[in-house]
């Protein structure tokens, strides 16, 4: 897996289906028992991915506001700075 941010909505999109293939990988180590090793370094592969698609989204949103201001669709659906340095907080 690459280790540069998706940008696109494809790109999120195949981060998060290759999360959930390894997060099925992790249960079925978990299910069948498989050495504690193993499942911590299948289960770090899900964080990992999962961690580059929460910066993807808020690094997009944040790209967003700044060209096209906080509320560009004028239906309270924006994010301000604030809620994205919150949501950015959150992922570390």
């Amino acid at each position: 897996m690459s280790a540069t941010p998706p940008r696109t909505g494809t790109e999120v999109t195949a981060r998060l289906e290759s999360a959930r293939e390894r997060l099925d990988a992790v249960i079925a180590a978990v299910e069948g028992r498989d050495s504690c090793r193993a499942t911590v370094d299948l289960l770090v592969a899900v964080s990992r991915d999962l961690n580059g698609v929460g910066f993807a989204l808020v690094s997009n949103a944040m790209s967003q506001c700044a060209v096209t201001g906080d509320d560009a669709a004028g239906d309270g659906s924006g994010l301000t700075a604030a809620e994205l340095e919150k949501l950015l907080l959150s992922l570390a």
